[in-house]
């Protein structure tokens, strides 16, 4: 099952972006998108793919959420890797091109398992 899109930051494809997002919104999974640039990619998710009333279960799990979150980054990140957002979207920035794939699937499955059970 994919669980993420990946783009060229210089090249992106906004057709692929957006055929991604309607899968995510059909199928009611994270949208996840890495952006990839010489060494580093940005990830970046949000709720937006998920039905009215997932954001509920988001902010009622945000602890849970920003434990995952920073445990990752931490994981998957070097010095300069950041993470800026809130419970319902969310940006990994630097993140080593090895590792970007890496830490958009333990996020999917995170999110997945926390809102599709």
């Amino acid at each position: 099952m994919k669980k993420f899109e990946v783009q060229k930051n210089k090249n992106i494809n906004h057709d692929a972006i957006n055929r991604w997002f309607k899968k995510c919104e059909n199928e009611h999974i994270p949208y996840i998108v890495i952006k990839t640039k010489n060494k580093y990619a940005q990830i970046d998710w949000d709720y937006i793919s998920f039905p009215k009333g997932y954001d509920k279960i988001l902010i009622n799990e945000k602890e849970k959420i920003y434990e995952f979150v920073m445990e990752i980054k931490n994981k998957y990140g070097v010095k300069k890797s950041d993470v800026t957002g809130n419970t319902l979207v969310t940006t990994f920035i630097n993140i080593p091109l090895e590792n970007a794939e890496k830490l958009a699937t333990e996020l999917f499955d995170f999110l997945n398992n926390l809102v599709n059970g």
